[in-house]
């Protein structure tokens, strides 16, 4: 589901765990720190559009990913995507069609980076 799963080694100082929003709405308000068109270290917010998308992104059509507003731009792939509480909803996946800068997007939801995760495990 266009992830891919990274070994870093700790000690890691001053980091918390992460909370999450397994149950994102329509409307909510996101925040994401990326790169969009290379500018580093941007601060993005946006919202919600649409919960279940399933069928909208041609590459991986059997999967609902969820539709942001003014998060999707070249160069934020990857990026966490979070509520305005802090909790993560997501990873920015992609733009939408071929208009790449309009800000509409994917987010990869995190109940399906969940089960990847479990899919890993079980691989171990």
């Amino acid at each position: 589901i266009d992830l891919v799963l990274l070994k870093v080694e700790p000690p890691f100082e001053n980091v918390k765990d992460l909370e999450f929003n397994k149950n994102p709405k329509v409307g909510d308000f996101l925040v994401s720190m990326a790169s969009p068109f290379g500018l580093e270290q941007s601060l993005l917010y946006g919202n919600i559009s649409a919960i279940d998308t399933k069928g909208k992104d041609t590459a991986f059509p059997f999967y609902a990913f969820i539709q942001v507003q003014n998060l999707a731009y070249p160069g934020v792939s990857g990026a966490g995507v979070y509520d305005w509480n802090g909790r993560i909803i997501g990873i920015n996946r992609s733009a939408h069609g071929f208009s790449a800068g309009t800000g509409i997007g994917f987010v990869i939801p995190w109940v399906l980076i969940e089960q990847f995760l479990e899919l890993y495990k079980q691989k171990k």
